[in-house]
């Protein structure tokens, strides 16, 4: 959903479930997009996740979880924030909710996920 100039509210965003993941997409221009995401238990349910187009970064509104990346393991709560560069394998455990501005704008295309 591509905006210029306008108020989206939370209705209007477009709402993407995947198992453990509610996401919604508030849109954007080219440059810029916005999306919330509530994740309980583990996302991606199996396997990692990896955006191919744009880094993440995750504001964590409430709650909190672990992020894995590179074989690491970072505890993350209320306040804190991930930044997750394009093309790295990933998933997060918890029970969360995070702002995610994206530049460029994103899509849940760009999502690979492998078991």
């Amino acid at each position: 959903m591509q905006i210029a100039n306008m108020l989206v509210s939370k209705n209007k965003a477009e709402k993407i479930k995947k198992p453990n993941c509610v996401i919604y997409e508030y849109g954007g221009n080219r440059n810029l997009s916005l999306c919330v995401v509530k994740i309980k238990k583990r996302y991606p349910k199996f396997g990692l996740a990896m955006n191919e187009k744009v880094d993440e970064m995750y504001y964590i509104l409430k709650g909190k979880g672990k992020f894995f990346l590179d074989n690491k393991i970072f505890k993350f709560k209320s306040g804190d924030m991930i930044l997750i560069e394009k093309k790295k394998w990933y998933y997060v455990e918890g029970d969360f909710e995070a702002i995610i501005p994206t530049s460029p704008f994103w899509t849940i295309n760009q999502y690979k996920e492998k078991k």
